[in-house]
């Protein structure tokens, strides 16, 4: 039901925010997790453009870390549910086919100071035509830059983008293994939705930023999770 619903969730968060979040339920005034919850990040823990010049072992050590402290810290909220608690981590969805499948990029959408215009021109960058078109693209760049700033030609960027997250899945599954480890006898249990990571979206999936997942978008993770997890 909707009303049992509580999204604990902020924009622009990366997994350092897990215990910030986690915290956020018991301010529903509850003694105990819920009987599940839902987790899902993708690209902010990789939206520095260092991601193409550090080397690699130094961002896998930054992502391994950051999931440490952050489920160490989020320990004092593991207390579980009576009839059990179930996280169910979404794999992130594939950045570098979003920023390149043929049918987002066809997708049209109202782009400020320019009216309609493909997300292909909004991924290459034909945008600065206006003042407020030149805001408006400086303003979604740099919101995460080293994916927004991505072309669908940047063969070498995308190519890094897909390892990072290669890495970062590998890691993800070590964690979850741990977790499971540490909780299976308190009765709170972690699952990880590998299978999120081939979900393809097609024209008409994403909001008016040409990358986040709109109305129709998240409908398919939805329906996704419900089939996957549920057997809905």
């Amino acid at each position: 039901r909707a009303e049992d619903i509580v999204l604990v969730g902020q924009g622009g968060a990366r997994v350092n925010a897990i215990p910030r979040q986690i915290a956020r339920i018991f301010e529903m005034k509850t003694d105990t997790l819920p009987p599940l919850v839902l987790m899902s990040f993708t690209a902010n823990d990789f939206c520095n453009p260092k991601i193409f010049t550090d080397p690699m072992e130094r961002l896998k050590r930054y992502f391994d870390v950051s999931l440490q402290e952050s489920f160490d810290k989020a320990e004092r909220y593991m207390i579980a549910h009576p009839k059990g608690t179930r996280f169910v981590v979404l794999a992130p969805l594939d950045v570098a086919n979003i920023l390149t499948n043929e049918d987002v990029l066809q997708q049209t959408v109202q782009f400020e100071g320019l009216g309609k215009i493909s997300c292909g021109q909004v991924r290459r960058g034909d945008t600065r035509k206006t003042f407020l078109s030149r805001q408006m693209t400086d303003s979604l760049q740099t919101a995460c830059k080293a994916v927004l700033q991505t072309k669908p030609t940047d063969t070498d960027r995308l190519d890094r983008i897909r390892l990072i997250q290669s890495e970062f899945n590998e890691i993800w599954k070590k964690h979850i293994r741990v977790l499971n480890e540490k909780y299976n006898s308190k009765n709170i249990q972690f699952e990880y939705v590998e299978s999120t990571r081939d979900m393809k979206f097609a024209k008409g999936d994403v909001a008016n930023d040409c990358f986040h997942p709109g109305v129709n978008g998240h409908a398919k993770v939805a329906d996704h999770v419900l089939k996957t997890v549920f057997g809905k």
